[in-house]
């Protein structure tokens, strides 16, 4: 949000010439289109832009939601193990990295809320959040069916990095 007077100079660059105007802008300040003005349309356009520039997986609602989708088209599942601190909170920026944009559409995302102390955690051998796995959806045993554990927190081109071999590999064991 800028204000005349306050930002001219941003006023001046993106031809701004009355207020309230919307535009939408890609990270680096390219302009990606004007907004409208009525809310129905506005609505419409944010959700279409944020879908188009989205810089986050899409995770699914529950564990059981993401290994459906993803024995439906045949991808592994990201399971993403966090509670409510910050540490968990601080590790989830990680998939917002610009390079793991490109395998957002090629593993199934989820995230699980779990207290590491809980008898699920230790079922699964989960001993400290927040943690990630990397799990093949057609192995019905839950410890048998995990395919990597990566360690957290890590920066966006390292997860990317551990994923992308895991999809190389998924790719051999699925043909």
């Amino acid at each position: 949000m800028v204000w005349s007077g306050k930002h001219d100079a941003v006023f001046k660059k993106y031809s701004v010439t009355g207020s309230p105007t919307i535009k939408f802008l890609k990270p680096d300040g390219t302009k990606v289109s004007d907004g409208g003005r009525d809310s129905a349309g506005l609505i419409k356009q944010i959700n279409e832009t944020a879908e188009k520039f989205n810089r986050a997986p899409k995770w699914a609602e529950s564990v059981e939601t993401a290994t459906a989708k993803a024995k439906e088209e045949t991808k592994p599942v990201v399971v993403f193990y966090r509670d409510g601190g910050a540490k968990s909170d601080s590790a989830l920026e990680a998939f917002g990295a610009q390079p793991l944009a490109e395998l957002y559409d090629k593993l199934v995302w989820v995230q699980k809320t779990i207290d590491p102390k809980s008898d699920e955690a230790k079922t699964l051998g989960i001993t400290a959040v927040p943690a990630l796995w990397v799990v093949d959806p057609r192995i019905e045993d839950p410890k048998g069916a995990v395919l990597k554990k990566i360690a957290l927190p890590k920066g966006g081109a390292a997860l990317k990095t551990d994923l992308a071999a895991i999809l190389k590999s998924w790719k051999k064991e699925g043909e």
